[in-house]
């Protein structure tokens, strides 16, 4: 074909032209295969950083809720005040005037 004219090709030319095709067939075959195995790997790596990353996010807002419960100011019961008033030796007639105060409406 050294003119624009295609000549036949000779026996050992067409031998040696179809192992080259199947050989590059396979060739590609094995690429794609390649290029699956690759873009499988790609979104499994994808797919374990969003799960690293939604953990991590989880994570802060467990610590952030907890923060908040601490932040906030604890509202003692009528028990709690009245069992602490008797523990730190708080006299009767005092505590009976809290008592007093807790049930009058």
């Amino acid at each position: 074909m050294k003119d624009g004219t295609s000549q036949p090709a000779t026996p050992a030319e067409a031998n040696s032209q179809a192992d080259s095709q199947g050989c590059s067939h396979s060739a590609t075959s094995l690429k794609g295969k390649k290029r699956k195995a690759s873009s499988v790997d790609a979104i499994e790596r994808q797919l374990k950083s969003i799960m690293d990353g939604t953990k991590q996010v989880s994570r802060a807002i467990r610590e952030g809720n907890l923060n908040a419960e601490r932040g906030r100011p604890h509202v003692y019961s009528e028990q709690e005040v009245f069992s602490e008033l008797v523990r730190i030796g708080v006299e009767t007639h005092l505590r009976v005037a809290f008592r007093w105060l807790l049930y009058e409406k």
